[in-house]
């Protein structure tokens, strides 16, 4: 004889759901159109403008430089420049040419404006 046992399964019984309220319908919306919230004035008028004439500036220099250098250093030691990238921006700050040299390339005097109207930025 064997001492098996059968095991018989049941279904589970889902628990109660306190405070079942029946389904609310919800009308789904008609046509959608994106037109209704396009501007219906000119574009300068709605204040769309580029950000260099939207924007209120000083003209605080002629130009701009805006500058970067790499360097090298030994533990100790000064740093040793590598190289040096530089953009030059007008009075309105817009691009007006990029600068790249490498440290052999150096001259006696920087390759961008440095007088009492230019303003420098490392």
């Amino acid at each position: 004889m064997s001492n098996s046992k059968k095991l018989i399964e049941t279904p589970a019984e889902e628990p109660p759901v306190p405070n079942e309220q029946p389904e609310i319908s919800i009308p789904k919306p008609g046509t959608f159109d994106l037109d209704k919230f396009k501007s219906k004035r000119a574009a300068a008028i709605a204040g769309v403008e580029t950000l260099q004439t939207a924007l209120p500036h000083h003209n605080i220099a002629q130009s701009v430089v805006v500058c970067d250098f790499e360097y090298e250093a030994a533990a100790g030691d000064l740093p040793n420049v590598l190289c040096m990238v530089a953009y030059e921006l007008d009075e309105k700050l817009r691009h007006v040419r990029t600068i790249r040299l490498w440290r052999d390339e150096f001259g006696a005097a920087p390759p961008f404006d440095i007088g009492p109207d230019a303003l420098f930025v490392a």
